[in-house]
């Protein structure tokens, strides 16, 4: 009877067969999909940054005027 696990080193493929060949590609292209997405995530986090300094130089701006106001 065949047993369910198998000794790890009888299921890694031989160097230079297809399976190693396909499997560097994909993580290759596995590599790029994450450069990507972290170049995204840093794109996201300074449009926000962004945000957040035109939203504070608008309150600022708006407190300035109204103390303008006052005097």
């Amino acid at each position: 009877m065949n047993s369910p696990m198998r000794d790890a080193s009888s299921m890694k493929p031989a160097v230079g067969s297809f399976a190693v060949v396909e499997s560097e590609r994909a993580a290759g292209r596995l590599d790029y999909q994450l450069a990507e997405l972290i170049e995204f995530v840093w794109a996201c986090e300074a449009a926000a940054a962004q945000a957040d300094r035109i939203d504070a130089t608008i309150r600022w701006g708006c407190r300035e005027s109204r103390n303008n106001k006052e005097k």
